[in-house]
């Protein structure tokens, strides 16, 4: 196992010992997919027409776009995550979201 593996391994058995918490299975399950998320929302942007050349002719985001985008808006913010790529911050962000809501949901489950 790498030593990667160990360390998140070892974060899912701590987070599942904490009160309140509901388990290690739910626990693994939602880092699971904070992780899937960060690692698919290229391939998501790239898919939807956000490309590093900018948005692709007859792609999705070129059906959304108006002549007049607001900067900072959604569809900027997508457009620069997929020229630039996406900022650390933001992958945290994803892969956070992600992950509470699969773990919140397991709750009701």
């Amino acid at each position: 196992m790498s030593s990667t593996m160990g360390l998140i391994l070892f974060i899912c058995l701590s987070f599942s010992m904490l009160p309140g918490v509901q388990g290690l299975v739910e626990v693994i399950a939602a880092v699971g997919v904070g992780a899937a998320a960060v690692v698919a929302a290229p391939a998501v942007l790239a898919g939807a027409g956000f490309t590093s050349a900018g948005v692709a002719a007859g792609s999705v985001a070129a059906m959304i776009q108006t002549p007049v985008t607001a900067a900072g808006s959604w569809f900027a913010l997508s457009q620069s995550a997929g020229v630039l790529g996406m900022a650390a911050t933001t992958k945290a962000a994803v892969g956070a979201v992600a992950g509470g809501i699969t773990y919140v949901a397991s709750l009701f489950v």
